[in-house]
């Protein structure tokens, strides 16, 4: 679980306690997780930028000295003004629709109304509208699970909003503060609806296993995003000039983006897009395979944009549309077999490879069965290795996401391995910490994996460098234990030892009987009397 570093523990205590009350309100509503989630998470958006722009407001000054704040509330607001403040942050928010004001008047009767205003007033301001376009439509504040007159709805808005704006956080603490927040509904759906999430230590850890080379002027892709924390890290371990992800939920559409605003990636950095990565792509004759390549379908332009980085964990067994067209999609060509319609798992491999630069690398988590299974999917994981594309496949804990224990690994994939490199695999599966609801990994458990990766070492019952004659003989197959051996050593046990002790055992005990039954015989007891019953 994340810890809210940047908080003292008086404030950590203040942010669960106000989360309790606000989920208990939700709760009493009888609104699901995933719905109330929405509202704590917008609502807490909103609070950031206010305070940022309020913050703004504090630091800045006007020609004459003034504060941008002072200037603000002794003359008209002007456009200069304005501007220089959308300029600064990229959106606008008019003084009354401060959160800090709102909250001054939250027992008026028409609080849905202001707060619903202050949201358009956000989008239309932004300088891309696409940063915030349709970013609090989760948050339904008319809605009658709210109450059944506009008076308890206002109620319910008023508590959330009281609660949230008395949550006193750091503006360099927003983002850890969100991921926390992220981390536990990520925990509770898991748990009741099988929502599987990445662990925020899974991300971290494939963060690091893909920068180890690549820190400066990274662009990275995740073509199933989430909430966009993948990402996030990566830009926490490389200085990024790009991060795409694509998802289909328009709820972790809307998150990813309040995500990576909070957590101060720059506008032009990140690119959220609402969308099916795995949509079918037709078929461009002579198409180079270079970087930001266009082209026309359906009269429209398109970019082929390549990465240095790829980075996902795709849904576990996720159903797509693979018929036989997407055997013309540039993406899928060359390997002569798509992913089974049942499982997307190798058609997202094969998403990813194609959008990686020549020198480009990626990670992705993938349930085992990825690695042994047959027909077209062993057809796409012989040309992979016969084509030198697989690096390294680690092997995690069992039990270590929220909704499921199906056993996974992360395969590390790269376009410009020499002919004679090997494959590294690492079996972490017995090095982990246990708690209460699943497994996670550690600290040092993270350090390690990521070291023997850099370093490309062996580690007996730990790591083995594989040639392409290991991989042939075992037909393919790339199930971990095939190359790393965690089994224990067995002592051979001598026989011989074995009797002679059970037999001086077995003497002992005679001699001890004997004993007792003279003794009882002395005292004139029966020997086989126990507790007033024959035995």
């Amino acid at each position: 679980m994340p810890t809210l570093k940047k908080l003292d523990p008086k404030l950590k205590e203040e942010l669960e306690e106000k989360l309790r009350r606000i989920t208990h309100l939700f709760r009493i509503k009888m609104l699901p997780v995933r719905e109330y989630k929405n509202y704590i998470l917008g609502t807490l958006f909103y609070k950031y930028l206010s305070e940022k722009q309020e913050n703004l407001l504090d630091n800045m000054t006007v020609d004459d000295g003034r504060t941008l704040k002072e200037a603000f509330s002794t003359s008209l607001i002007n456009k200069e003004l304005i501007h220089l403040i959308r300029t600064q942050l990229g959106y606008y928010i008019e003084p009354r629709f401060l959160l800090s004001e709102i909250v001054k008047n939250t027992e008026d009767e028409s609080l849905i109304t202001t707060l619903d205003n202050a949201f358009n007033n956000v989008i239309n301001s932004s300088i891309d509208r696409d940063d915030f376009e349709n970013i609090f439509n989760d948050i339904k504040l008319d809605s009658m699970k709210l109450g059944k007159t506009r008076k308890s709805q206002n109620k319910a808005i008023e508590i959330l909003i009281k609660e949230i704006s008395e949550i006193n956080i750091p503006l360099d603490a927003f983002g850890e503060t969100f991921d926390y927040l992220l981390d536990q509904f990520a925990r509770i759906m898991g748990r009741r609806a099988g929502y599987v999430t990445t662990p925020p230590e899974l991300s971290t850890l494939m963060a690091k296993l893909v920068t180890v080379d690549k820190k400066e002027n990274v662009s990275a892709y995740d073509p199933a995003c989430g909430v966009g924390s993948s990402l996030i890290d990566i830009a926490k371990e490389a200085n990024v000039t790009r991060l795409l992800g694509n998802d289909m939920n328009p709820s972790a559409y809307n998150h990813a983006r309040m995500n990576m605003i909070v957590n101060n990636i720059p506008f032009e950095v990140f690119d959220i897009k609402c969308k099916d990565s795995l949509e079918l792509m037709e078929e461009i004759p002579n198409m180079p395979d270079t970087h930001f390549v266009t082209y026309k379908r359906l009269n429209e332009n398109y970019i082929i944009e390549k990465f240095d980085i790829a980075v996902s964990q795709p849904p576990f067994g996720l159903k797509w549309n693979g018929d036989k067209r997407y055997l013309n999609d540039v993406r899928f060509k060359k390997y002569g077999a798509i992913a089974p319609r049942s499982r997307a798992d190798y058609a997202f491999i094969q998403d990813m490879l194609y959008h990686i630069k020549d020198d480009g690398i990626m990670a992705i988590i993938l349930q085992t069965g990825v690695l042994s299974r047959g027909l077209s999917e062993k057809t796409i994981r012989k040309y992979l290795l016969e084509n030198n594309y697989i690096d390294a496949i680690i092997r995690l804990p069992k039990n270590i996401f929220y909704a499921t224990a199906i056993p996974t690994v992360i395969m590390i994939l790269k376009k410009n391995r020499s002919p004679d490199d090997d494959i590294l695999f690492i079996d972490t599966s017995d090095e982990y910490a246990k708690t209460r609801k699943q497994n996670k990994l550690r600290d040092k458990d993270i350090e390690k994996i990521v070291e023997i990766y850099k370093n490309r070492e062996e580690i007996e019952r730990y790591s083995h460098k594989a040639t392409m004659d290991e991989i042939k003989e075992n037909q393919y197959n790339l199930h971990v234990p095939r190359y790393v051996n965690t089994f224990e050593k067995i002592e051979p046990v001598n026989m011989d030892r074995v009797f002679q002790e059970d037999t001086k055992i077995t003497l002992e005990l005679k001699d001890i009987n004997q004993k007792i039954e003279d003794q009882c015989k002395k005292m004139n007891i029966d020997p086989n009397f126990r507790g007033g019953e024959e035995l």
